[in-house]
Order: C-alpha cells, then structure tokens, then sequence
C-alpha cells in the first residue's frame, strides 16, 4: 500500500487542477516516498467536462445543441485532459464517486494530504466535503496550501471548523484562507505557495514541446470572460501590434471577440503557448504562476482584486503587472522588459519553507 494518498482536484479539466496536481506527486516522489492520488470523481463533475452533459432539463437540452456544434474540438479537449490524467498522474486503481465511498473504501496510508488547488470552495458544483478528509479513520492529516477560493460566502462553516480541528498539518495557499481558518478555529497556519512553484523551470520547460504557434503573440487565458477584460486584451494588441490567442472560450465576450482560438487545447498545449507567447495576459492563479515560473513577460488582469494572485503577486514583487480597464493605457510601459531576479529569489524562499513543512509533517529526517 502506498505510503502518502493525496486528495486534489486531479480530474478537473482545468489546467491549473491537473498541474498541481502533478507537481504535487512529482514533490512527494522527490522525498522517496511511495505515493498515489486518491481517485475522487464525482458524477457532477465528470458530467461538467464531458462533451455532452447527462443532465435533464430544458437548459441542458439547450446545452447540448451548442455543444453539437462544437463537439469536434469539444471532444479533442476533453481526449486531452483524459490522457493527462491517466499518463502523467499515478492514482487508485479504483474510482470513488462519492464520500459514502471513501467512507467504506478502508484506506490505509500512513498519511493523508489534502491540496492544492481551490479544493475548500464549497461554491463549485463540484465542491465536496471529502476534500476535508472525513473519511479517514487512522493516519495523519495534512493539508498542503488548499484553498478556499475567491473571498465569498463558505457554507457550512461549523461543520468545516470540526474537520480543521483533525488535522496535524494545516497551511492554507492565500492570506484570506489563513484570516478564515483564525477565525474558524482560532489557529494561525502558515501560508504556502501552490507546488506548481515548487518545480523547477528546467523540468517544467522539459515537459513542453516545439512551439505550436509560428508567429508572435499574446496567450491570454481566463475561466470566465467579461466585456471589460476583452477590452483590456484589445488595447493592449493594438498597443503591441501582436494577435491574440485563447484556449477556451466561456461566453459570448470570448465567441466574438475576433482572437485565435485555439480550443482543442490540453495542459501540455497550454504550457506550449505559455512558453512561446511574446506575452501572457490572464485573469487565472495558475496563469500567472506559469509566467512567472517561465519568465514570461505578463500582464495580471484585476490581479489586485484577487486574493489568490495578489498573494502570489506581492511576494514576488511583481504588483505593477496587475492591470485594470482604469490604469491600462497609462500601466503599458517597459511590457516585455520585465526582470524576475527578486521573483526567484523569493520562490526560492518560499519553496525552502514549503518543504521543510512537507518533511517535517511526513516525518523525514534532514
């Protein structure tokens, strides 16, 4: 049996999911220790990735008939993220679809981690108590840099305090998450960064392949488009001169805003255009942390209202690259003249401190 199970959102079709998760596995493989992901998919959110929904209802007959007119790359993408999950992440040979599963699954490792990723949002449809590791019955908890998402409303607070309460290790990934947890249970955890930033830039860069886009341009990612960020990407396209290029498109902002789409796209696509873009804009944690891991030139769309990047942005010193619709025409300067010397240097920092954490919680010796 395995030594360390980890619970994640591995099997989210979500770049950011599936790469902290891989980073997460790749971490503990460093410290020789035998290791595997705990295979937790619900119904709900293999249903959220799949190319059709199985959902009844008139919305989700009318879901359907959209995605019939996408099913070509809606399909290749989903094929992509299935490969990376079953390629690049070791997990339990059987699948656990609910907590009433793990409940009577009798695992038994030594140790449970729960992270990283926005596994403690209980506003996702996917959300789930069995991230807070209920379920174990014997082993040490730990929880590695979770997150509880963007500041709103946490249901089931009461319940969440008892499940804290039962962890040996606790760290959470922003300083909203350690004011909550204070507040919760009256404890002062430490924040860690996600373990994407604990891989180096060697052995990410090794993972990516040839460019796949011959021409210079912007990458710009996001989970949900607003007018105002499509603006933000237009102006600064017009001020470069550079063609934009998106992965994945979530509404109408997105359909028709005249950008490249790129939608069959996979995680290790989306490492490729990271990599090669000339410049990244995004709105998403983890797409400002792979530009700043690959030393790419950056723009952090609202990064300051988020509380996830403004984290990650402050203890890299990197504020000026959050950008709004207000300050964008005076925030263009030096845009790709950026120097990520103090960035890596407070990386190097943090990582030192992530894993002094993760061996001292998993009892190894320095």
């Amino acid at each position: 049996m395995s030594k360390v199970g980890i619970i994640t959102f591995h099997a989210a079709h979500n770049y950011g999911s599936n790469l902290q998760a891989y980073a997460m596995q790749k971490i503990i493989d460093s410290f020789g220790i035998e290791n595997e992901i705990i295979n937790f998919r619900t119904d709900r959110q293999k249903d959220q990735y799949r190319p059709f929904t199985n959902r009844k209802g008139l919305k989700y007959i009318i879901k359907n008939g959209y995605f019939f007119f996408n099913y070509s790359w809606r399909k290749k993408k989903y094929l992509k993220f299935e490969k990376f999950i079953d390629e690049k992440l070791k997990k339990t040979a059987k699948e656990y679809k609910s907590l009433d599963e793990l409940y009577v699954a009798n695992l038994d490792y030594e140790y449970y981690i729960s992270g990283s990723d926005q596994i403690w949002n209980t506003v996702p449809v996917d959300a789930d108590m069995a991230y807070f590791l209920p379920f174990v019955k014997k082993g040490i908890k730990i929880a590695y840099a979770p997150s509880f998402g963007q500041i709103g409303n946490i249901k089931n607070k009461k319940e969440i305090a008892e499940y804290l309460n039962e962890y040996k290790y606790l760290s959470i990934r922003e300083k909203y998450g350690q004011k909550l947890i204070k507040s919760m249970i009256n404890k002062c955890v430490p924040v860690l960064m996600d373990p994407t930033i604990l891989i180096k830039k060697e052995e990410w860069e090794n993972m990516i392949s040839d460019r796949i886009i011959e021409d210079d341009y912007i990458f710009f990612y996001t989970l949900f488009a607003t007018k105002e960020m499509i603006n933000i990407v237009k102006i600064i396209s017009k001020e470069t001169g550079l063609k934009v290029v998106i992965s994945n498109i979530s509404n109408q902002y997105e359909i028709f805003s005249g950008f490249e789409k790129k939608l069959e796209s996979g995680p290790m696509e989306f490492l490729n255009y990271i990599k090669y873009a000339k410049l990244v804009c995004s709105s998403s944690f983890h797409g400002t942390v792979f530009s700043i891991l690959l030393n790419k030139p950056f723009y952090s769309i609202n990064g300051m209202r988020d509380n996830r990047i403004s984290t990650l942005l402050e203890m890299t010193n990197l504020t000026k690259r959050a950008i709004t619709l207000n300050d964008v025409k005076n925030g263009l300067n030096d845009i790709f003249n950026l120097n990520f010397v103090y960035a890596e240097k407070s990386i190097e920092q943090e990582k030192q401190k992530a894993i002094k954490y993760l061996k001292e919680a998993l009892d190894i010796e320095e």
